[in-house]
């Protein structure tokens, strides 16, 4: 099957030990056995980091995660920070502030506008995918200073970049 929203090919049916276990919230990972049994999901707290990132998101608030043991920053939002696998991630505000890693413009047929992808070194860190605005996409420059805001793309609330200067 291909994944509509990224064209990878994937097997939906998959199970749930040949996830990825960083991306797995830890009440799915699997035992040595490759088993995941009834009493790990239902004693298990339940996370759910991208739903959360959607719903600060959706209030207005641009949030990431850091970790209260290592001090990282995470972005995409997680289970477990990815270096140590520590799991004591916690919300925090993001200032906004980025800096463009890469751009390209991905350039549509008339009468769609062409747009740029880029991405965005936060000034906390992790780097994210997104897009700068308000600015022709050929004139998007890699080092140029941007700032977030809070955008919608259809229904789903999105981080988008202006340029700071």
């Amino acid at each position: 099957t291909r994944r509509a929203d990224s064209g990878i090919a994937c097997d939906r049916r998959a199970p749930v030990a040949q996830l990825d276990p960083i991306r797995q919230p830890h009440n799915l990972r699997s035992h040595s056995l490759g088993e995941t049994t009834m009493s790990d999901t239902a004693t298990a707290p339940q996370t759910r980091p991208e739903q959360d990132y959607l719903e600060h998101l959706s209030q207005g608030r641009f949030m990431i995660q850091r970790s209260r043991s290592s001090g990282a920053y995470v972005y995409y939002p997680r289970v477990a920070e990815p270096r140590t696998g520590a799991t004591d991630l916690e919300w925090v505000p993001a200032s906004g502030e980025g800096t463009v890693y890469a751009t390209t413009v991905m350039r549509q047929r008339a009468p769609t506008p062409s747009y740029n992808l880029a991405l965005i070194d936060l000034a906390e860190g992790p780097r994210m995918m997104s897009r700068v605005e308000n600015i022709a996409p050929d004139a998007v420059r890699i080092g140029m200073k941007v700032r977030a805001r809070i955008s919608r793309e259809g229904d789903t609330p999105i981080i988008v970049f202006d340029p700071a200067e």
